[in-house]
This record gives structure tokens, C-alpha cells and sequence, in this order.
């Protein structure tokens, strides 16, 4: 009886593998997909909500399946992880009530705050827990990677070569979905590649997650792909496209932390030294050249001279991040979820908060108590994927840890819903292979003693 529980608890895990796994990819293209849709006369907010109602629907047999397996439930639930995770989910929630009660959110504020910042966590758990029981999403992960990667980046390239620059207004893009074209600084001299996300912005930072993916890959492996490297060259060409300075440094922390972890004797690591120095010189040594040339000042600055846009952005951008952080020093326990971020637009009680920087969001929402959890979470995750940087996957989700931090005090990264989706389900593939590779050194361990005390007996 127990084995045939088992082994439906196995197969229930593996149907469960391949849902997440089709979340996963769909979400490389999850912002075409829903305004497309949205054309036949289906509402696009329901549309945008898929993900979360699949996720919603996935953790009632994913609680099944834990309730039935007590063992593998108490040791989740044993790490700093998982109470860290648990309590920032409470605090969501219980400073939401408060906010609401005392009316500084209006409802639907609130609820689109809560989704967006609970359901990465949620998502994460989930693919912790299916990828623990299962060795599909293990086994498979760089294809639910690499495979849609391909599209989102022969699309970018097409889009800013081929195309013409409206292209997207054919599939439902407008002023009620998502803008047909993105620009630098409202200027229609400078197209900026957005491909199939939301925007430049968002695709440059899911391409941070591709390209550090290709890099790790690349780097380990004896018998170097061709079509990685041609891949790796593609997606580097569509990610300086984009002209996003936030996933520009993102990847350059990302990838130069990857190429670190891949090296193995002291002569790589001194290559991989001397090509980052290099590198440093040869961008100082442009901005020096190139400092008086409008159209590269326009490009990396956005200083643009003729844009349309009443501030420039990155004036923009440095006073909301001012104005943010001076909130949060004052606002120790914060003013709860849907008051700061892409949430606060729909706010009806207080004008909207956004400060360009997702760690300054949670601050805002959530207050010290929440920022300090949210720290303590990202940095429960390095050190386990440090100490067993062997993985693959790990080396993979180091790198690109410090990369989202990067792009994160940039702008709200983490509400983004494909990077959300993307970045922290791979992040609970990892942790949950982490625990199971536990668990197996564990078993191993345990059934050394026991042949061990059997040979004395």
C-alpha cells in the first residue's frame, strides 16, 4: 500500500512537472500572448491572470502530495529558507488587512499588490517541491530555458532589422495594452527592442537570465555547442538592442561572476581577471572618446537633446528614487502592498508611488521588517547555491542573483511577471534539487551504518 502511494505520489509529480514546465516557457512570450488574445474579444485583464490561476489550481494537489509525504514536508519546512519565505507571505498579508482597515489602499489596489508580491514565492515553492519529488524539471531545465529563448530572440532581432517599427500594433499593442514601439526618451530616432515582452526593460532582464544560463553552459563544458555560441551571440546583439542600462550592468555582473565560478586552475581565473580589466578600460576609455558625440550620449545617457519627454529619464529616475527612499527611512513599518510600485497606479486613496526600485517598493509596502526578510530570503538562496556551486544550475542562478539585485535598484524588477515566473521557478527547481541531493546523501549515509552494524552483528 505504502509503495503504490508512492508511486502515485511520483506520477502526480511528474504531471505537475510538466504544467510548471509549461508555465515556464510560455512565459518567455506571456506579454505577446495575452494582448494577441485579447484581439478575439476576451477580457485582457482575465487573460493576464493565467499564470496565477494555474498556480492557484497547482498547489492543491501540490499540499496533497505534501500532506501524504510528512518526512520530506518536515524537512522543507525545517530550513531558515522556508520560514523566512512563510513569514514574509504573513506580513503580506497581515499589513495588507491593516492598510485596508485603516484605508490607506483601496481594494483593488491591494489585490493586484498581493498578487504580485506573493506569487513568485508561491511559484517557487511549488517548483521546489514538484522538483524534489521528480527528476523531470532536473533533467530538462536548460531546454525550458534555451528552447523559447531562441523565438523571444530571432523575434528582437527581426523587430529592430526587419520589421517595420510598428509591427506589434497588428497583434493588439496600443494605448490599452502595451505600447506598440519603445523608445529612448519618447524619441522616434532611437527604437529601442522589447521583441515578445512588455517592453525593453523586461527583455533585457529575462535575456540576462538566458544569456548568463549560456555563458555558465558554455564555460563547463568540454565539447563547446556551436549553437550555444551562435545562440550567446544573438541574444548579446538583441540585448544591447534594447538599450537598457539597468540589464546592461545587470549582465555584466552576471556574466562576470559566471565565467568566476566556471574557472577551475589559477591561470583561468588570471585570463578571466585580465579580460574584466580589459574590459573596464575599454568602456572608460569609450565614454572618454566618445563624450562629445550626440548620438552616443543620446544612446547610453539618454541625454537626448530632442526628446519629447517633458524630464529627461534619468532625472526621472533619480527623484523617484530619492523621494522613495526618504519615504521608507520615515516609514519604518511601511503603508502595506499596493501602495508603492506598478500596484499604487490603481490606488484610490493616495497618489501613486513608484520609485524605481524594487527593493525600495518592498521597503515601502512592507516596511524594515519586510525589506530585511526579503534581503534574508535572497541571501538564504546564495549561500546554499555557493556551497554547492558544483550544480550547473546553481552556478547558473549565483550569477544571475546578482544580476536581478543589479537590475532590481534599477527598477521594479521582480513585478515583472515574466521575470518573476522565470527567475524564481528556476530558482525552486534549484533549491528543490538542492534538498534532494540532500536527501540521497542522507539515504546513502543511512544505509552505510545499517550494512555497517549488520557485518558486527
Amino acid at each position: 500500500m505504502a509503495k503504490m502511494t508512492s508511486l502515485h505520489g511520483r506520477v502526480s509529480s511528474r504531471g505537475m512537472s510538466y504544467v510548471l514546465a509549461g508555465v515556464l516557457v510560455l512565459m518567455s512570450a506571456h506579454a505577446f500572448l495575452t494582448v494577441w488574445l485579447s484581439t478575439s474579444g476576451l477580457n485582457y485583464t482575465v487573460l493576464r491572470l493565467w499564470k496565477e490561476i494555474i498556480v492557484a489550481l497547482c498547489a492543491v494537489p501540490v499540499v496533497i502530495i505534501a500532506l501524504r509525504n510528512p518526512a520530506i514536508f518536515k524537512q522543507f519546512m525545517r530550513s531558515r529558507l522556508m520560514l523566512l519565505i512563510v513569514a514574509f507571505i504573513a506580513l503580506q498579508l497581515i499589513a495588507g488587512a491593516i492598510s485596508y482597515a485603516t484605508g490607506h489602499v483601496s481594494l483593488k489596489a491591494l489585490g493586484y499588490g498581493l498578487i504580485v508580491n506573493i506569487r513568485f514565492l508561491v511559484f517557487f515553492l511549488l517548483c521546489a517541491f514538484v522538483a524534489n519529488r521528480t527528476d523531470w524539471l532536473r533533467v530538462h531545465w536548460r531546454t525550458i530555458v534555451l528552447v523559447p529563448a531562441i523565438a523571444v530572440i530571432i523575434f528582437g532581432l527581426l523587430q529592430f532589422f526587419v520589421l517595420p517599427a510598428d509591427v506589434l500594433k497588428h497583434f493588439g499593442y496600443g494605448p490599452d495594452t502595451i505600447p506598440a514601439q519603445s523608445l529612448i526618451d519618447n524619441n522616434a530616432d532611437y527604437p529601442r527592442v522589447q521583441s515578445l515582452q512588455r517592453g525593453a526593460n523586461p527583455l533585457g532582464a529575462y535575456l540576462v537570465i538566458v544569456l548568463t544560463t549560456l555563458t555558465v553552459l558554455i564555460a563547463t563544458r568540454n565539447h563547446i555547442r556551436f549553437w550555444r555560441i551562435l545562440l550567446l551571440t544573438a541574444g548579446t546583439l538583441c540585448l544591447l538592442l534594447t538599450f537598457s542600462r539597468s540589464a546592461w550592468l545587470g549582465m555584466a555582473a552576471s556574466g562576470t561572476l559566471a565565467v568566476f565560478l566556471c574557472t577551475k586552475t589559477k591561470r583561468q581565473r588570471r585570463i578571466a581577471v585580465g579580460t574584466v580589466i580589459a574590459l573596464v578600460i575599454l568602456f572608460a576609455g569609450s565614454l572618454l572618446l566618445l563624450n562629445s558625440n550626440h548620438r552616443y550620449q543620446d544612446i547610453v545617457f539618454h541625454t537626448s537633446s530632442s526628446s519629447r519627454a517633458s524630464q529627461s529619464s534619468n532625472a526621472a529616475h533619480a527623484s523617484a528614487k530619492m523621494e522613495g527612499l526618504k519615504e521608507v527611512l520615515h516609514s519604518p513599518l511601511g503603508e502595506g502592498p499596493g501602495t508603492a510600485g506598478p500596484a499604487s497606479i490603481y490606488n484610490a486613496m493616495q497618489p501613486a508611488r513608484v520609485s524605481e526600485n524594487y527593493f525600495l517598493q518592498v521597503g515601502q509596502e512592507v516596511g524594515w521588517l519586510g525589506l530585511a526578510l526579503f534581503v534574508l530570503i535572497l541571501a538564504a538562496l546564495a549561500r546554499g547555491w555557493y556551497i554547492e556551486r558544483q550544480a550547473t544550475l546553481n552556478r547558473v542562478m549565483l550569477a544571475s542573483l546578482v544580476g536581478m539585485v543589479v537590475i532590481s535598484m534599477l527598477w521594479h524588477g521582480f513585478t515583472d511577471d515574466t521575470l518573476a515566473y522565470i527567475w524564481w521557478g528556476l530558482a525552486g527547481i534549484a533549491y528543490g534539487s538542492q534538498i534532494a541531493r540532500e536527501q540521497e546523501r542522507m539515504q546513502r549515509h543511512e544505509a552505510q551504518k545499517a550494512h555497517k552494524a549488520t557485518k558486527k552483528a
